[in-house]
């Protein structure tokens, strides 16, 4: 907008005119007539020149005639093919004042172009020899431009009774052009310490009117030294692209580095010359933390980038789907001009074949650490993957903070390997690691009277109670009161306020929109429906102790694992889940990671005992379809995700009734399958996946 408004001139001087700026009197004039009545009216002599425009094109000054002034109205109209302004002419020379940040950089007075008769050559030839200088190129890379004869140099010759043929006196100066833009052949000359305060202030001002970070303030006086007031000067002009080569490079005078304080306003030495980046790794909850952490940074009204397991999101919109945990996705983050925040889920995976995105993040999180992906990637013990999750914690910057789990000793002792700050978080706050981490001032998050508490060594904050903090069960999930008290730690580092962080605990559901899979639950039909993503013995197991805490139904539960996991952590995940699980459905990845058909459900089947009834498909779709055909009103039916898109469409299908009859209608208790499954042979564990 303030580009606008410098372009429009009769606006830019009714603006400055209403706050007391001297600027000249004038008049726009759409045709010749016109324009030599608003000569009359405000005195002669005049400057015509367009009323939108720049680098002094176009622009004739100090007309006397009427035939002058019809002639420039016709050169203005010709650069600009819109309306013309006519002015008081302004008598002195002009001065360039650059503003910057709202503060007077360097000022320049500048000379039209103009030749030293010799006698003999004329005009156009001296025109010739003074663009020799090989200072003077075409455009504006160098510190003067070349002289072009054009219609404008013309009519200045024609006013001194010359033309570009004429052979002017030795020592005779022949003005080339009325105005002293250096895009036109003038020169300039540093004035930056003549400047009187009163014509700075008054520069400073009209930038500040125009809302311009960096503006040139072209003025006409006789002397820049003395207050425009006492010889009639004025601004005759605002220019919101000011060029910055008369101060760089002038032709007399001191050189003016006016391109650090541009530097210095766009980068201040206070700010951050990076955004907050806040990681987070860990074996299980990586993602509804990640995505608990954005919506809190969400709620103080940040423009977050998240990446996570399920995509790419800029502000809460999905702009690219599938696992996005690794590098090469935060770097898509990284880069996007509005992010104010990146949330980056940090998986395992990525650390081991690229690394981190980030040489620093303001705040590293580690969830937990337990066995998963073992003997994948050189990693073969617990100990092996919290080195791996360590990284991200060695990466914080030593002014930000590693927020640890204080309950899981492989993740607390991380504290070791960093100089920033730590914040632990723990389900006890009488846990020792906590207790001494605050004898020694330092900071931590717990539960304590069922409410989040943020504590030091000297204050405590009670956060919120946890029956406001829906996704928790009012704290009998404890999975989730872990989640939460990651996340608050890691917002609570990054600075935000404890009040957005309370809002955005009480806020936040853990549904198919905000985090879609893990521990979605819904009712269709009569039938609870337990949508998660747990795939490790921990996780499994975690997600029984919350379903324990519910209310008590009968429980179905169609599962997969995956086939990249060694055989006894696919068996051991299996019988995790049978303290709660009444019924089981087997189903076949459609990713089955270097594994055979059948084998994954066969091996999982087999870990489970004989009077546990199982049933065995081949696909997702059919695990989750002969799920619901299993279920009556009153069951609770649990499905371990595979791919969870297609799995939300199959359920989104049977909760609109838009599957056939036969799948969206549970079976009455008379037609459940309840048959003890065929027992099959399973291999001895050895610690690596099976081949039979």
């Amino acid at each position: 907008i303030a580009v606008d408004l410098c372009q429009e001139k009769p606006l830019t001087n009714k603006m400055l005119r209403a706050v007391g700026v001297p600027v000249p009197a004038g008049g726009i004039a759409p045709s010749a007539d016109e324009a030599w009545n608003i000569a009359q009216a405000v005195g002669l002599p005049v400057v015509v020149k367009p009323s939108e425009g720049h680098q002094g094109k176009g622009v004739s000054v100090h007309l006397t005639m009427e035939a002058d002034v019809r002639n420039a109205f016709q050169i203005a109209l010709q650069q600009n093919r819109g309306d013309v302004l006519v002015e008081r002419f302004i008598q002195g020379r002009d001065h360039r004042l650059l503003v910057i940040n709202g503060k007077l950089a360097a000022a320049a007075r500048r000379d039209p172009p103009a030749v030293i008769g010799d006698g003999q050559y004329t005009i156009a030839e001296l025109v010739e020899i003074l663009n020799q200088d090989p200072r003077r190129r075409p455009g504006h890379s160098s510190s003067l431009t070349r002289i072009v004869l054009d219609d404008a140099v013309d009519l200045t010759l024609s006013q001194q009774g010359m033309t570009r043929e004429s052979v002017p006196d030795e020592g005779q100066a022949v003005k080339l052009r009325t105005n002293s833009n250096l895009s036109t052949g003038g020169t300039a000359v540093d004035m930056t310490d003549d400047v009187h305060p009163r014509n700075a202030r008054l520069a400073e001002l009209a930038a500040q009117i125009l809302a311009l970070d960096v503006a040139g303030i072209d003025i006409l006086c006789h002397d820049i030294s003395r207050p425009l007031a006492e010889q009639d000067g004025a601004i005759v002009e605002v220019n919101a692209a000011p060029g910055l080569r008369m101060h760089l490079h002038p032709a007399e005078g001191t050189p003016r580095d006016v391109g650090q304080p541009i530097v210095e306003m766009l980068y201040p030495d206070d700010s951050p010359a990076r955004i907050p980046i806040i990681a987070v790794t860990g074996t299980n909850g990586k993602t509804t933390v990640t995505r608990l952490i954005s919506h809190m940074v969400e709620t103080a009204h940040k423009v977050v980038g998240m990446t996570c397991t399920d995509g790419i999101y800029i502000n809460s919109e999905l702009v690219r789907k599938g696992d996005s945990a690794g590098p090469k996705s935060a770097e898509t983050v990284l880069l996007h001009p509005y992010v104010e925040v990146a949330v980056l889920e940090t998986a395992r995976g990525g650390i081991l074949r690229e690394g981190l995105a980030f040489d620093e993040c303001l705040v590293g999180v580690v969830t937990n650490v337990t066995s998963d992906h073992l003997g994948l990637g050189g990693i073969d013990t617990v100990e092996e993957i919290a080195r791996v999750k360590q990284v991200v914690v060695e990466a914080v910057e030593r002014e930000g903070a590693a927020v640890l789990n204080a309950d899981d000793p492989l993740v607390a002792e991380m504290a070791a390997a960093t100089d920033a700050r730590v914040v632990y978080f723990s389900h006890d706050p009488h846990n020792h690691i906590v207790q001494a981490h605050l004898a020694d001032n330092g900071w931590c998050v717990f539960v304590q009277d069922n409410a989040i508490v943020m504590a030091t060594g000297e204050a405590q904050v009670d956060l919120v109670e946890l029956d406001r903090v829906p996704f928790t069960l009012g704290g009998k999930i404890d999975f989730q009161v872990a989640n939460a008290l990651a996340a608050v730690g890691a917002a609570w580092a990054a600075g935000l306020n404890p009040a957005m962080i309370g809002r955005a605990l009480t806020t936040f559901q853990t549904d198919t929109r905000m985090v879609p899979g893990r521990f979605n639950v819904q009712e269709i039909n009569g039938v609870e429906l337990l949508l998660d993503y747990g795939h490790n013995p921990a996780a499994l197991k975690a997600l029984g102790e919350a379903v324990q805490v519910m209310e008590l139904r009968r429980t179905i539960m169609v599962i997969t694992l995956p086939g990249d996991r060694r055989d006894e952590d696919i068996v051991a995940s299996t019988r995790a889940t049978l303290p709660y699980v009444d019924a089981y459905v087997l189903y076949d990845s459609l990713d089955l990671r270097g594994r055979r058909q059948d084998e994954i459900p066969l091996m999982m089947r087999a870990a489970l005992p004989e009077n546990i009834p199982a049933q065995l498909t081949r696909s997702p779709r059919d695990g989750i379809l002969k799920g619901w055909q299993s279920a009556q009103p009153g069951d609770r039916l649990i499905i371990i995700l595979d791919e969870v898109d297609e799995a939300l469409e199959i359920i989104q299908g049977i909760a609109s009734g838009t599957m056939d009859a036969e799948c969206a209608t549970p079976l009455a208790a008379d037609d459940l399958d309840v048959r003890p499954r065929e027992r099959v042979s399973f291999p001895v564990l050895s610690g690596k996946r099976s081949e039979a």
